[in-house]
């Protein structure tokens, strides 16, 4: 079995790599703040450890500085996610120890592969072919879903949404959820409940501001029979739905409402801690470009 210490780690990257060390047996330590990290890193002598950063690079640094200087702890090989650096900020991180450095937003799938190679422990990401895009605009979050349902996706959906919601001090949340090239069956069942689950326990979602929109037939009859879903509706069109979430005006064509006010992304909007896509995608997708152009 082997053991992770995480610093200061941030609630999605927390859940979802304890989730993920858990399942192929590993353990993971967690320490807030920095003044007990060195105390703790010595008793435990873990094999790896993660430091997530905010903006203060003072007491990481110590903390690495003390790392490195002791026999024991010194090869013990770190991670650190935190801001954009410069290139200068990043040969200081790399003189101290750090061997791999994720600047946010990161790929989720290559950290838990980075964490896998240096634990010497596979760990398993859902390749289920999956996109899931999330924006806001003022309020109203537009959760967009297509091709599949990603288990992986799915547990990190309820954090980017929570990010969102967070970062903009957002009181009152409108949730669209559209879900396009989706034919799904009662094997997706499971899955579907994640998906639901991930979106109405994120923070300050009422069920009654959840709206649907899919032409799927089988969705529709998921949602009504399921008491927990209650409240939540479900449409096939947009114009159903235009209401629930924008004051229209005569002046106001649906066309211009539905660029206006839910596929337009507010230009202030601050990034979330990771990026729902996968770097598997973007090389399948670099090489489908490459075959289409040979």
């Amino acid at each position: 079995m082997k053991r992770v210490l995480m610093l200061d780690p941030s609630p999605i990257f927390r859940d979802f790599v304890k989730e993920k060390l858990a399942a192929v047996k590993n353990s993971v330590d967690i320490v807030q703040g920095r003044r007990d990290a060195f105390t703790k890193l010595l008793s435990l002598l873990p094999d790896l450890v993660v430091i997530d950063v905010d903006q203060d690079f003072s007491s990481t640094f110590e903390f690495l500085e003390r790392k490195r200087s002791n026999p024991n702890t010194a090869s013990i090989p770190v991670i650190v996610i935190g801001p954009a650096v410069s290139s200068e900020e990043m040969i200081g991180l790399v003189r101290v120890g750090v061997i791999k450095y994720f600047a946010r937003p990161f790929m989720m799938d290559v950290l838990i592969k980075t964490m896998s190679t240096f634990l010497a422990t596979p760990m398993d990401i859902d390749t289920t072919p999956c996109i899931i895009e999330a924006h806001k605009n003022k309020n109203i979050i537009v959760v967009e879903v297509s091709q599949g349902l990603n288990l992986d996706k799915i547990a990190m959906l309820r954090f980017h949404v929570a990010d969102l919601i967070s970062n903009h001090a957002i009181t009152t949340p409108k949730i669209l959820l559209i879900f396009s090239n989706l034919n799904l069956s009662f094997v997706d069942g499971v899955n579907l409940e994640k998906f639901f689950d991930s979106i109405i326990y994120a923070p300050r979602i009422t069920k009654k501001e959840v709206k649907v929109l899919t032409r799927d037939p089988f969705i529709r009859q998921f949602v009504d029979g399921h008491t927990e879903y209650s409240g939540i509706q479900v449409e096939d069109t947009l114009t159903t739905l235009l209401n629930s979430f924008v004051e229209s005006t005569a002046s106001n064509s649906l066309s211009e409402l539905v660029v206006s006010k839910l596929l337009t992304v507010d230009k202030n909007t601050i990034p979330c801690y990771t990026d729902m896509s996968f770097n598997l995608e973007m090389e399948l997708r670099k090489q489908e470009i490459q075959l289409n152009q040979e």
